[in-house]
């Protein structure tokens, strides 16, 4: 799994974290910072995500290579 799933995992959570703070203690400024923290987190995960779909899908090509297979 490629690390920017990981961090961006723990970016939405903390993201989601300070908005549900700032909500609570009617902080507006502290909300919205933390929802653009989980808006963040949440293109990074996909990043991550994206890397990992790329990796697996050179993988198979390099075994269907390697097997003498063209699709």
């Amino acid at each position: 799994m490629d690390k920017n799933r990981t961090r961006g995992a723990a970016k939405q959570l903390k993201g989601s974290v300070k908005a549900g703070v700032g909500r609570v203690t009617g902080n507006k400024s502290l909300e919205l910072r933390g929802r653009a923290e989980k808006v963040a987190g949440r293109a990074q995960a996909g990043y991550g995500a994206l890397k990992d779909e790329v990796r697996a899908s050179k993988e198979l090509a390099r075994e269907r290579k390697r097997r003498g297979r063209s699709s």
